[in-house]
């Protein structure tokens, strides 16, 4: 099944069975690709060596905590993938925690999604509104 075949069903096949098996290769995929990255990464930090230079450790140094904050970012993306393969078990991937569906479009861009568009945005505006009140 492709993205323009999800696309096209009915609503009334929101997260069938093909929907379903559909995201858990697509977020089976993605958990493979992020694995094979990490694994990129961790093999590069460990090419970089200490050296007796202060101006190339500075620069490695720097190299190694762009390194490490890559390796930070994909390890919570995978953790959100697996999270989503979890609901998909569970029966509740494709809705929102406040019940609304997420959406397919939403999902084929951010399978990992837990809220819909507008939870989110919901969220995101009382996280500001904190923020300016917390400064």
């Amino acid at each position: 099944m492709t993205k323009s075949e999800i696309l096209l069903m009915s609503a009334d096949d929101y997260m069938s069975g093909s929907q379903l098996q559909f995201f858990r290769e697509l977020l089976n995929t993605r958990i493979s690709e992020l694995r094979l990255r990490i694994g990129d990464w961790r093999e590069e930090l460990e090419r970089l060596e200490n050296v007796p230079d202060p101006g190339d450790a500075a620069t490695i140094e720097e190299q190694r905590q762009k390194v490490t904050s890559s390796i930070r970012r994909d390890s919570s993306a995978l953790s959100e993938l697996v999270e989503a393969l979890t609901r998909i078990d569970e029966g509740t991937y494709g809705y929102c925690e406040t019940g609304p569906e997420i959406g397919l479009r939403r999902l084929l861009v951010l399978p990992s999604a837990k809220l819909c568009v507008e939870e989110q945005e919901r969220r995101e505006a009382r996280d500001r509104h904190r923020a300016k009140f917390a400064a």
